[in-house]
């Protein structure tokens, strides 16, 4: 089945990938064309009668076909420059989700090597040398980006994880508050900033009291910040967990924090479980799943 009839200028809005109710390889396909600035119709010329499928067909499990798809993209000698930047790009993250790092690696580093100037490649790349423990490595690319626009909120969540992981708390909590002054309807900066605070000084509850945030906090993971701030209890952000029906990457990070908060309150086997738990979710392409993998081979190693 082709892509629907467009024109070859056409591209696809940014804006369209907040309908959460899109499948996972359509947020994907929406996300090559709105990004790498490929013109849909474009797309569908150069794959066009050649077997493979488009990006917005099929499940979550398809990245495969996705992946093809780019492949073609990228050999079919239509696309250049940033346009072909962001193929590579794409191919790359679509890989690293794949956990074909060390592929993804090559990926990105064609897109650095076309598209120098842009910021997103590093942190892309940064993700990937991340997921494989490459952290100096990871803290370099996460330089370059910042040198390149320094107001990203997400390079400052990135780079905060890496201070965390090294007990670098201090560093980390600078790194989760700069990122929240970017973005103060982020969430997870707040989980992030009352975490670092919480393992610095004692002071995560107090952390997240000074900080007026737009996060919705009826929304997920709103729950969340209730539970650290201690407006629910385990139980009942258990039980009103269960109730939601959440869908598999909302339980991976809901086992992930509760995780992080029984290690908070010093209860190691049940942190323990919930990190396991996280883990064997297996949302590898999501934040979680690679700090649920950090956490094990911290507290059991082997992972």
């Amino acid at each position: 089945m082709g892509l629907p009839p467009l024109n070859t200028g056409d591209v696809i809005t940014a804006s369209l990938i907040k309908n959460t109710s899109m499948s996972k390889s359509r947020v994907y396909w929406l996300l090559l064309l709105s990004l790498s600035l490929v013109p849909l119709g474009a797309f569908a010329i150069a794959t066009q009668n050649k077997g493979v499928a488009p990006p917005m067909a099929g499940p979550q499990d398809s990245l495969r076909n996705n992946i093809a798809g780019l492949t073609y993209a990228i050999e079919s000698g239509r696309f250049h420059g940033k346009r072909l930047a962001g193929l590579y790009k794409f191919r790359g993250i679509l890989r690293s989700d794949m956990m074909e790092l060390e592929s993804a690696l090559v990926d990105l580093a064609k897109a650095i090597a076309l598209e120098s100037k842009n910021p997103e490649n590093y942190l892309q790349l940064a993700t990937v040398l991340y997921r494989l423990r490459r952290d100096d490595e990871a803290l370099s690319a996460l330089a370059k980006a910042e040198r390149l626009s320094p107001r990203s909120s997400m390079l400052y969540m990135q780079r905060g994880y890496l201070h965390y992981y090294r007990q670098q708390y201090q560093a980390a909590l600078k790194d989760f508050e700069s990122a929240w002054r970017l973005n103060v309807k982020d969430a997870y900066a707040l989980l992030w900033i009352f975490i670092a605070a919480e393992k610095e000084r004692g002071q995560g509850r107090q952390a997240l009291e000074k900080k007026r945030s737009d996060a919705m906090l009826d929304e997920w993971p709103g729950e969340l910040i209730k539970l650290y701030k201690g407006d629910l209890s385990a139980t009942q952000f258990e039980s009103n967990l269960r109730q939601t029906q959440p869908s598999p990457w909302q339980v991976c990070e809901a086992r992930f924090y509760l995780g992080q908060y029984y290690a908070l309150h010093g209860e190691r086997d049940a942190a323990l479980q919930q990190f396991q738990l996280a883990h064997a979710m297996q949302q590898v392409e999501f934040t979680e799943h690679h700090l649920a993998k950090r956490e094990l081979a911290a507290w059991v190693g082997g992972l």
